[in-house]
């Protein structure tokens, strides 16, 4: 299953998070940079993934080379495990990455990500990656007219929050590529609610056949991913009502602006 979950951190990253990070400033004082990144991590991952990029003011000029459009090209990513050390490549339509099997992530395993540039900025993160995965025995999907229904046992004895994505691969130049992805709104939490029953639905067209195949990506996702994804879809309820208060989005960068978080996933084929 993992050859077919590739770069799943790429994925998540359905809305590039640079776009909700805007530093205001006064139009008479100078421009403060920070760094904007991005990255998840995941023991199903086929690669290593870390978007990195500059805030951008809301107000005052930006050089076009540092444009939140644009990926910072001339830093130093590290990635360690507390025991060894990685050094991320820089690739212009990656940015920066480097193959799973060459730095296995782990689950259970706390990770360090270390970012500098080379005009001084400086980031780091830590996240630890979810010890288990949803059984799959306690999964279960049912497809009504045009929605799906799905339900799962929440792991026992521990703090969970969940998310879910819908992803459909395409048969093309004899490969399976990923052709759409869905991330489910709604984020789940099993706080009060430890080995509760979850269940969700959501539209849901059938097309599986030999050119196409659908998967249901169930996550158990650590606490910083959730923060970050609630926080995002209020931000963005808020920004559709002129009545809303404003809303902050979360981030464990310091130094930055972002979010480094880890999930660990179970795929579930639909019919």
């Amino acid at each position: 299953m993992q050859k077919i979950i590739v770069i799943l951190s790429i994925l998540v990253l359905f809305s590039s998070c640079e776009d909700i990070f805007l530093k205001e400033t006064d139009v008479n004082l100078a421009i403060e940079n920070k760094l904007v990144v991005e990255s998840f991590i995941s023991p199903q991952d086929d690669e290593i993934v870390v978007r990195l990029k500059y805030a951008q003011p809301t107000v005052g000029y930006v050089p076009f080379e540092k444009s939140s459009s644009n990926p910072i090209p001339d830093a130093t990513v590290k990635l360690s495990n507390g025991d060894s050390t990685v050094i991320l490549t820089f690739h212009e339509f990656k940015d920066y990455t480097i193959a799973a099997d060459s730095f296995p992530i782990q689950p259970g395993v706390t990770y360090f990500l270390d970012i500098k540039t080379l005009n001084g900025l400086v980031a780091k993160s830590t996240c630890t990656v979810p010890i288990n995965k949803v059984d799959t025995s306690s999964i279960s999907s049912e497809r009504v007219d045009d929605k799906l229904f799905v339900t799962w046992k929440d792991i026992p004895d521990e703090n969970n929050w969940y998310s879910l994505f819908h992803l459909r691969f395409e048969w093309d130049e004899n490969q399976w590529n990923l052709g759409t992805n869905y991330l489910l709104d709604e984020m789940f939490t099993d706080e009060n609610a430890d080995g509760a029953i979850f269940n969700t639905n959501f539209y849901y067209t059938a097309v599986s056949n030999n050119s196409y195949y659908n998967i249901l990506l169930l996550c158990n996702v650590d606490e910083q991913y959730y923060k970050f994804h609630k926080t995002k879809a209020a931000q963005f309820a808020a920004n559709e009502s002129i009545f809303s208060e404003p809303s902050s989005i979360y981030t464990n960068i310091e130094g930055g602006y972002g979010v480094f978080a880890a999930y660990n996933a179970v795929a579930i084929k639909l019919d």
